[in-house]
């Protein structure tokens, strides 16, 4: 992006980012914009609006598995049980109920290793492993995995092992960006793990982050897919939905004023973005708004206010209800911190920014994290370098 488009985008996020704090208080308080149509936050899984304890007494091991915690594991919790649920780098499925004892979960095999490996084997010719990254709850019964080998979104039934199946996407080696009716779509996932997640209102949304732009699914009927942002090539830019940019879109998180909260990593990457929506144009397509919240798109660790502050490639957002928003850098390592009412964006777990950064952030530098909040407040982040995950917020 030229340096006269860099300018423009910084004053109109300036600008889009003072109506979007504003809107997002009002919403706090009950109100909402006529234009602005609220996303319904999960019923079943907890993709956003939790409540983590705000104070920090880790990272503390809550579970290792060098197997199935890797490059592109992802996690999700419930929204109504202590449980945790880990697409495994093995291609396994996992359920981690930390009911008894937040440091030490019983362990339950979903989906083995191997299993969807097959089922790949069933559809494509010769495909490589399987290889999972966004995991979310879809209902009481089934979670949703994306499968990027395959480019798809997979079902599966928690309550019968090793049932899984083809869900949403049509399965194909070559990545691609179509929409149309669930068994018809294609997504390009990319290499790197991307979210998915099930919202209150009968929809998944999904960061399709090889084509740099945000899908929609509708879920029931034709499990119709549309694309909701991004222009399909690399460009992180604000404003009108249909004229929004991405790079490499990976993160996705509803707050409690049902906004879509994405973060992106990329070349002109490296902020937290919010999508607004609006009702659908009179015909068809999406209305809405694209803002910055931070991050000035270098790639560091740095403290500040909104676009002012620097953010590392940012990974898997978690929303509170007191208006704050957790993620973790992926590029250094560091937990970060944005408060809304304020615009401050931190490093929560040190005493500043520069401290964390001569520390190397608390988990394994640059790598692969994911975040999830279960239904008491407790934090946990998946670090895929050590094949761990740690509680963070007690």
């Amino acid at each position: 992006m030229h340096a006269s488009q860099t300018s423009l985008s910084r004053f109109a996020g300036f600008a889009v980012l003072g109506l979007v704090l504003a809107g997002m208080s009002s919403c706090r308080k009950g109100t909402v914009a006529s234009s602005f149509t609220p996303i319904a936050t999960a019923s079943f899984g907890a993709d956003g609006c939790n409540s983590p304890n705000n104070t920090f007494a880790g990272p503390t091991l809550a579970y290792t598995n060098m197997a199935a915690i890797g490059a592109t594991s992802q996690l999700a919790a419930s929204l109504d049980e202590e449980v945790l649920f880990l697409s495994g780098a093995d291609g396994s499925v996992l359920e981690l109920d930390f009911t008894a004892d937040p440091l030490l979960p019983t362990v339950t095999t979903i989906v083995a290793a191997g299993e969807i490996d097959t089922l790949l084997g069933a559809a494509l010719t010769a495909p490589p492993a399987a290889v999972l990254s966004g995991i979310a709850v879809l209902d009481p019964s089934n979670l949703v995995v994306l499968e990027h080998t395959s480019n798809t979104i997979l079902i599966v039934n928690r309550f019968n092992p090793m049932s899984v199946a083809f869900y949403i996407g049509f399965p194909n080696l070559t990545p691609s960006l179509v929409d149309g009716p669930g068994g018809a779509a294609r997504f390009g996932f990319g290499p790197d793990p991307v979210q998915v997640i099930a919202t209150g209102d009968g929809r998944l949304f999904v960061a399709d982050g090889g084509n740099d732009v945000i899908r929609e699914v509708s879920i029931g009927g034709l499990n119709a897919v549309r694309q909701v942002a991004g222009l399909g090539i690399p460009g992180s830019m604000d404003g009108s939905l249909n004229v929004a940019g991405f790079d490499a879109p990976s993160g996705l998180s509803v707050n409690c004023a049902g906004e879509l909260l994405v973060t992106e990593g990329g070349a002109t990457g490296n902020r937290v973005r919010v999508l607004r929506f609006g009702p659908d144009a009179f015909f068809g397509g999406v209305t809405g708004t694209a803002a910055t919240l931070a991050g000035d798109g270098m790639a560091v660790s740095v403290e500040g206010v909104g676009e002012l502050a620097s953010v590392a490639a940012p990974v898997s957002p978690v929303t509170t209800a007191e208006g704050e928003i957790y993620w973790v850098d992926s590029a250094t390592g560091i937990l970060r911190r944005m408060v809304l009412s304020t615009g401050t964006v931190d490093c929560p777990m040190f005493a500043d920014c520069a401290t964390a950064n001569m520390a190397g952030g608390a988990f394994s530098g640059a790598g692969n994290y994911s975040a999830a909040v279960t239904m008491s407040g407790r934090m946990y982040v998946l670090d895929g370098t050590a094949g761990t995950i740690q509680l963070v917020s007690p």
